[in-house]
């Protein structure tokens, strides 16, 4: 009997990578790059070396290539990590590709294998766990890191929040961490000098942010209101004094929580199914079930992986980030 098994994630889950080389890492991506800095970090100690590390997405190169440059360590390196994310679009004919890889295995290289969400048993988490581990965040984990991240935050900036303030936090963003931050960030912005952020500063600063949020832009996009989408997004980029390219991660993330919420309405899974397996924030119930409805899960992925690009481009230097947004927007909400 094989002692591999379905891990749930916690201060001992990461594993001892002496003959085990495959991951399958899902979930929230904050805690998706936790995981796997986790395991990349043993595999360098391990390799006592240097270590190539590459990034591939199944809808840009095919799995063939990818197995090929995972048994070939590049010039000088210790090791190799070969991360591929979006592994949900792997295609059933790539399966018996990796189970060939598995047979033989290249020995200085990590594999590891990244989704969204693992939900229900596919054909590629059961062959990982056969050939690897499958790691998947536990809701306590989740939990735990959305309040160590706010720990962090707040003291990285030297504020204090109420326990009533915190709760409030985490009601409006769930366990999604990368939202989390995108709210703390601006949350600090709306305290100013003030150390301490209370319950009655967070709904002020709801009150405020709603007219210019994440969500207004989100739904602007969704009825197809070009004008409406491009004033609130210009008025986010104008209130905010991160990097834009930031604000490219948070529409991804609102993206695909979307997509995937449209793709299990699309397969029959009910309302409350949905509101419970996407943990999404109550308040935002009623305009994610509308938005969904409207928009459907084909148009939401061409989006998302439009977005994907801009990202990657904005990343290289090769385009603005904030003009990149609205030609983005332009061309989307037509």
């Amino acid at each position: 009997m094989s002692s591999i098994a379905l891990l749930k994630t916690g201060k001992a889950a990461v594993p001892s990578l002496v003959k085990t080389k495959l991951f399958l890492i899902g979930g929230d991506p904050f805690l998706r790059a936790q995981q796997a800095e986790k395991i990349i970090s043993e595999f360098e100690k391990q390799t006592g070396g240097s270590l190539s590390s590459q990034v591939f997405r199944p809808d840009e190169i095919s799995l063939e290539s990818i197995l090929a440059a995972a048994r070939t360590l590049p010039f000088l390196a210790k090791g190799q990590v070969i991360r591929i994310q979006s592994s949900e679009k792997l295609k059933s004919g790539d399966l018996e590709l990796l189970e060939n890889y598995c047979s033989r295995p290249a020995q200085s290289t990590l594999l590891i294998f990244e989704a969204d969400s693992l939900e229900g048993k596919t054909e590629l988490q059961r062959l990982i766990a056969a050939k690897g581990r499958v790691i998947t965040p536990a809701k306590e984990e989740a939990r735990s890191a959305a309040q160590a991240y706010l720990h962090h935050k707040l003291a990285k900036f030297k504020k204090t929040m109420t326990p009533p303030a915190r709760q409030r936090i985490f009601e409006m963003c769930g366990e999604a961490v990368v939202f989390l931050d995108s709210m703390l960030d601006r949350l600090i912005q709306y305290a100013g000098d003030r150390s301490e952020i209370d319950e009655e500063m967070v709904a002020e600063f709801t009150e405020n942010w709603a007219d210019v949020s994440i969500f207004q832009l989100t739904d602007a996009i969704l009825v197809n209101d070009r004008a409406k989408a491009v004033k609130v997004l210009r008025a986010l980029l104008e209130s905010s004094d991160s990097d834009p390219k930031s604000l490219i991660g948070i529409i991804h993330w609102q993206m695909r929580q979307l997509w995937q919420g449209a793709a299990l309405s699309e397969a029959g899974v009910s309302e409350q199914e949905i509101f419970s397996r996407m943990k999404v924030p109550a308040f935002r119930k009623q305009s994610f079930f509308s938005s969904i409805k409207r928009y459907g899960s084909g148009r939401l992925e061409r989006a998302i992986e439009a977005l994907y690009q801009l990202d990657k481009k904005a990343k290289a230097h090769q385009v603005e980030a904030a003009p990149g947004i609205e030609s983005w927007l332009l061309e989307f909400v037509a």
